[in-house]
């Protein structure tokens, strides 16, 4: 009993051997598949890192493609703004200048009409100094004549008057000469 308890311990060990053996081949196999897990997995943790990479330099990318898309929109806002400024300058200036060619063409009708009636001041000025004129000489050609017909008169008085003493003088001469 002793060796059948013996070889019964030693069935025991050997078909735990075995059966280690079998868990080492398994374990082994297991091993295997996990280094190939394993390599897969360090194959497959190095792509993940190059595409970490990849996408690192893609969000760099982005985040300078956002911040120049930022700052353009902001130079858009900033450009807008000035042109509506600019817009409304632009308007602002058009209608005062619109407001300063009507006021222009105001004056200048103002213009043209006093201009038309200092025209025709002028010329009933001019027409007034003409009528003066002709009479300052119709006036004169009276007192030229008024001049000559007095001095005439004043001449035949004197000579009437002379005639007059001469005949005077020779008639008292003779009355003289008759009570003489």
């Amino acid at each position: 009993e002793d060796v059948k308890q013996m070889i019964d311990k030693k069935e025991m060990e050997r078909n735990l051997v075995q059966l280690k053996l079998q868990n080492a081949m398994t374990a082994e196999g297991g091993a295997r598949r996990v280094m190939h897990t394993m390599e897969e997995m360090e194959t497959k943790i190095q792509e993940y890192e190059v595409v970490v990479e990849d996408l690192d330099d893609a969000q760099r990318r982005l985040e300078g493609a956002e911040r120049a898309l930022d700052e353009r929109t902001k130079e858009k806002e900033a450009q807008e703004k000035k042109l509506q400024i600019l817009e409304k300058r632009k308007e602002e200036t058009s209608r005062l200048l619109h407001k300063a060619l009507h006021q222009s063409q105001k004056e200048v009708q103002i213009a043209t009409n006093k201009l038309g009636v200092v025209e025709k001041d002028r010329s009933d000025g001019f027409a007034r100094i003409e009528e003066s004129q002709q009479r300052v000489q119709e006036l004169e050609s009276r007192i030229e004549d008024e001049r000559k017909r007095a001095t005439e008169v004043v001449n035949n008085r004197i000579a009437s008057f002379q005639k007059f003493g001469k005949t005077y003088f020779q008639q008292e001469t003779l009355d003289k000469i008759i009570c003489a």
